[in-house]
């Protein structure tokens, strides 16, 4: 999270800030932008951070292959980003602004960080000036112009984006408003001013009159120490300072403010919000629900644009990608070893299958690549023929 960004776009560099009566909110609708944007970052980290410990496995007629392919999208897809970051870098992209554009140059995939699009009807669309980010940090435009067939374009819907937008927004405005308002209210200072003597001059004197004294005690609210002087006849009582309590009541309202935000933001991205939140209980059934409705989503874009260009049909013949999100969860081999032990005695999976799967180096030898099969299965008929005692129809 940038925090250095949120408190930018909160407080304007130039500008003063400043109460004269009491501290609190006076841009409502500056803050409730600040803390929906909070939230929303927030969201897209956490879900990135998922998307990206996802593994991208390769396949080629059936086979699952480790070549340059899986090197490119898992280790290095280009000079400055491994493949974590990149996906997650994908990831960010897409939620932020809706779509995401990968290039390919030099044999390296990039993601654009901003370009230019011609749609041309019925024609592919045609992406212009690619902006794309350096090994230094800065970026570059590149020349080459590319048509919808060259590029990698991952698209959630604009009806996916608007409704996440409307849904952190709205509302929080009033919200923000309420708890300034409540806030200056008791921790505004107040006081009585008591005038003992009849008013002299004309009315031009008693308002010059009235002006100084005002100026006065605004010096003397919003200094850390002043003093009034005040004319003969008057006096003045202040009434019991509700500062501390009110300041109590202004965190708890702002984090009470920052904690829906988050879950407006989570509920917008199908995240549950205990996760954003940081509570734990029930995390383990939380991260599952997350990985289905959230991260899932994510993933099944993301492998079906790649099938869709870098393999095309060979995917009939079963070569392309999965996208695997075993590696987000963390499994503790102890408590899943009796799965484990039905997944091998099935057939189902190898030694090293199951290795992979706990996040283990698999053993790559001969025998863990197998696949066994206890001797307690068997295929139907076989079993109805050892219950008849060999006879078929079941007759001796």
């Amino acid at each position: 999270m940038r925090i250095l960004d949120y408190i930018r776009d909160i407080f304007v560099p130039g500008r003063t800030y400043g109460m004269t009566y009491a501290t609190g909110i006076r841009d409502a609708k500056a803050l409730a932008l600040g803390l929906s944007d909070f939230a929303v970052e927030i969201a897209q980290d956490f879900l990135a951070g998922l998307v990206s410990r996802c593994t991208i496995h390769t396949y080629s007629l059936g086979k699952e292959i480790k070549g340059d392919e899986f090197y490119l999208w898992n280790i290095a897809p280009n000079s400055y980003e491994t493949g974590p970051e990149f996906l997650g870098h994908i990831t960010r992209q897409l939620l932020s602004q809706g779509e995401a554009l990968v290039v390919e140059v030099g044999g390296y995939l990039y993601v654009a960080e901003s370009y230019e699009t011609s749609d041309a009807g019925l024609y592919p669309c045609v992406y212009s000036r690619v902006e794309i980010r350096r090994a230094d940090g800065n970026t570059m435009t590149l020349a080459k112009y590319f048509t919808a067939d060259d590029v990698l374009i991952f698209r959630l819907s604009d009806k996916y984006k608007t409704q996440m937008l409307r849904t952190i927004e709205a509302g929080y405005e009033a919200l923000v408003e309420m708890a300034g308002n409540k806030y200056r209210r008791t921790a505004g200072r107040k006081g009585l001013l008591n005038v003992n003597r009849t008013a002299s001059g004309n009315e031009e004197d008693k308002r010059k009159e009235r002006e100084v004294i005002k100026k006065s005690f605004d010096k003397y609210y919003s200094d850390e120490n002043a003093l009034v002087i005040l004319p003969n006849g008057m006096s003045y009582t202040e009434l019991n300072s509700q500062t501390t309590t009110a300041g109590n009541n202004e965190i708890s309202n702002t984090q009470a403010l920052v904690k829906e935000a988050l879950m407006a933001a989570a509920r917008a991205y199908h995240i549950p919000p205990v996760l954003l939140l940081g509570e734990v209980a029930d995390a383990s059934d939380a991260l599952k629900m997350c990985l289905t409705s959230a991260v899932g989503p994510i993933v099944s874009i993301l492998a079906a644009e790649i099938n869709r260009k870098r393999y095309g049909k060979a995917v009939l013949k079963n070569s392309h990608v999965r996208i695997s999100m075993s590696g987000i969860v963390q499994t503790n081999p102890f408590a899943v070893s009796t799965q484990a032990d039905k997944l091998i005695a099935s057939g189902i999976y190898s030694i090293d299958d199951i290795r992979e799967q706990l996040g283990e180096e698999p053993l790559r030898t001969e025998w863990s690549r197998k696949h066994w099969m206890t001797l307690n299965y068997q295929d139907i008929e076989a079993a109805a023929n050892t219950a008849t005692g060999g006879n078929k129809n079941g007759t001796e």
